[in-house]
């Protein structure tokens, strides 16, 4: 099993608060309307369509946003030298689905 150097965790860290810092606000507005399109349902009602789909919408493109920066971090942690048992414990898979799911490099998102 290999280590992580210090360097590498200092890496990994920064990469991941300036993933953190950038999707914040954007979290913050999607739950808001995830939470506008629960109360609909909590009165027994369906939310307008243009407030369900536009908060799916932002919901969906979240999720492939937190993927890609998992990507990234994963891949400065295996540059760090972590292993492919530590990212899985880490992400809470199987070492053979961290490697199936993030074998090949990031690819950026803009």
């Amino acid at each position: 099993m290999s280590t992580i150097s210090h360097h590498g965790l200092e890496r990994v860290n920064d990469v991941l608060q300036s993933h953190m810092e950038s999707t914040a606000k954007v979290v913050q507005v999607i739950e808001m309307r995830r939470r506008t399109v629960s109360f609909y349902g909590s009165l027994g009602c369906s939310p307008p369509l243009n407030l369900a789909l536009g908060t799916l919408h932002g919901v969906a493109t979240l999720a492939k946003v937190v993927d890609g920066h998992l990507a990234e971090v994963v891949a400065v942690a295996r540059n760090a030298g972590a292993s492919w048992s530590q990212i899985g414990e880490a992400l809470g898979v199987s070492k053979q689905a961290a490697h199936a799911h993030f074998r090949k490099p990031p690819r950026y998102l803009p």
